[in-house]
């Protein structure tokens, strides 16, 4: 079943009235060759050989742009009128020269749209890399080599929509484009589900078919009135959506693109060694309590700590019994340390602390090191810059 995107009321920024000129007043459109897209693209061009505000997305064969390509790209200029290029689809591709194309325009734009841009500025700049051999990924991953690609996107002047969208409400964690198109501009568009259907990726769809660039275009087209008519939150927010325009989301996607050595010896001695420490707790507490039980399920802890007589009151939303690391903690106080019911409780708050230490980081880190193919040993780093409610950034691995 087709994922359908629903009007969210849950929020600071409430939803508009669903749009009825919604897509008949707008204009989209296939271009199909590479003297139509000179053209169209002449005709929004300055006097002085510069462009006004673009907004800009990708399609791609997937979400890795190590391993996976550009497959086409939508461009709008106006609130009006949207193009989907097709580079490489199966039935029709313009090919890389499409991309120099548009990239010769982007760097001459006053302000590029983009939603998640650092998602679009590495499929611009990694396209193609998946061709290269696994030996030559591997090296180019140990080397830190400048970026493979021709396209150096610290050349244009890019405007991360997505965090204007997410500085609305910054308890809306990571809100999509097709989610901001519905809540703030009324658009009930195709959802990537729908129009890709039983395809595998993009790149086997017909892109002169409507469902296919209608869906496409709709995205660029929407980062332009999304844009526009968000003006009151970037005053509003001032400094902290500056700081992802005029190119500064640049050394954050460079600082992400960079390798980190894990030290993998490590991790797997320290793996072996936390694991026997959860052997060991869990045979303890199997011995205090007197069967075994599955001691990372909450139920199953509240009813060992039931026969052990060991009673909590406080209880989770959802109406069960609270066994969670800081409960347990608070209950210890009410038995001496030496007793049973102590160190039970210890020992569950420890194995806790173990389980996720291991599953967190070590064993997390450790998988993403050993079964990449050309980047072994190494991880990336991922900065969070839409997830956090005080508008910090978090951070976390990438594989």
């Amino acid at each position: 079943m087709a994922k359908v995107i629903e009007q969210d009321f849950n929020h600071w920024v409430k939803p508009v009235k669903l749009n009825n000129d919604w897509p008949d007043k707008y204009n989209f459109s296939c271009i199909t060759s590479l003297d139509q897209l000179r053209n169209i693209l002449l005709s929004y061009q300055n006097p002085d050989g510069t462009y006004p505000m673009m907004g800009f997305d990708t399609e791609t064969t997937g979400l890795s742009p190590e391993e996976d390509s550009i497959v086409g790209y939508s461009f709008a200029f106006n609130e009006t009128d949207a193009y989907y290029v097709p580079t490489a689809h199966l039935n029709l591709a313009l090919g890389d020269e499409a991309l120099d194309v548009i990239y010769n325009v982007m760097c001459k734009c006053k302000l590029v749209l983009m939603y998640n841009a650092r998602f679009d500025i590495r499929m611009m700049e990694w396209n193609h890399f998946e061709n290269e051999s696994i030996a030559f990924k591997h090296d180019f991953i140990v080397n830190a080599r400048q970026l493979y690609s021709k396209y150096d996107m610290s050349k244009v002047n890019i405007y991360d929509v997505q965090v204007m969208i997410w500085a609305m409400d910054s308890a809306h964690y990571y809100p999509s484009l097709k989610w901001a198109e519905l809540q703030i501009l009324g658009w009930r568009s195709n959802t990537f589900e729908e129009t890709q259907g039983g395809a595998s990726n993009f790149a086997y769809l017909d892109p002169t078919d409507p469902n296919t660039y209608n869906y496409a275009a709709t995205d660029a087209l929407a980062l332009i009135l999304l844009y526009n008519c968000s003006k009151w939150i970037r005053d509003e927010a001032k400094l902290s959506l500056q700081m992802h325009a005029q190119g500064k989301v640049i050394p954050l996607t460079r600082f992400e693109q960079t390798p980190i050595l894990a030290d993998v010896p490590l991790l797997k001695k320290q793996s072996e060694y936390y694991h026997n420490q959860m052997d060991e707790i869990e045979k303890r507490i199997y011995t205090i309590v007197g069967y075994t039980f599955n001691i990372s399920s909450g139920p199953a802890r509240a009813k060992a700590f039931r026969d052990k007589n060991i009673i909590i009151t406080e209880t989770t939303s959802s109406g069960k019994v609270a066994t969670g690391a800081p409960i347990i903690e608070e209950t210890k106080k009410q038995f001496d340390k030496n007793s049973d019911q102590y160190i039970l409780l210890d020992l569950c708050s420890e194995y806790l602390h173990i389980k996720k230490m291991i599953s967190t980081y070590i064993d997390s880190l450790l998988e993403q090191v050993t079964t990449n193919s050309f980047r072994d040993g190494y991880f990336r780093y991922n900065y969070r810059n839409v997830a956090t409610t005080s508008g910090r950034y978090s951070g976390g691995r990438t594989d």
